[in-house]
C-alpha cells in the first residue's frame, strides 16, 4: 500500500512538473508573439504597403497612402490661396480630389549637376 501510495506521489509530482513547464512554454510563447513577432508581421505590413504605393506612384497615380485625402484637400486649399494672392489670373483647374487619385499623370525632372 505505502509503495502504491509513493509511486502516485510520484506520478503527481511528474505531473505538476510537466505542468509548469508547459505553463513556462506558454508564458515564453505569448511573450515572444506579443514582444516580437506581432510587431514584425505589422512592420511586413507596412512594407507592402510602401512597396505597393510605390507600384501605384511608378504607374502615374498618387496613392492614399502617400497623400491622404485630407492633406491633398488642406494642400488644394493652401494652393488656391496662394493662386488668389500673388497670381490672381491662375487657379486650380481641377478640384476633385478623386482625379488627383486616379486620373493624374506622374512626371520627373532631372537636374544637370
Amino acid at each position: 500500500m505505502r509503495l502504491e501510495r509513493q509511486s502516485i506521489k510520484g506520478v503527481q509530482e511528474d505531473i505538476i512538473l510537466a505542468a509548469k513547464r508547459d505553463e513556462a512554454r506558454f508564458n515564453l510563447l505569448g511573450h515572444m508573439l506579443s514582444g516580437y513577432i506581432s510587431p514584425m508581421v505589422s512592420e511586413l505590413a507596412d512594407i507592402e504597403d510602401l512597396y505597393n504605393s510605390v507600384q501605384i506612384l511608378n504607374n502615374g497615380h498618387i496613392p492614399y497612402r502617400f497623400v491622404s485625402q485630407s492633406k491633398l484637400r488642406e494642400g488644394l486649399h493652401v494652393l488656391k490661396q496662394q493662386l488668389r494672392l500673388h497670381h490672381s489670373d491662375l487657379l486650380v483647374a481641377v478640384e476633385n480630389l478623386n482625379y488627383y487619385y486616379k486620373s493624374f499623370s506622374m512626371f520627373f525632372v532631372t537636374a544637370d549637376i
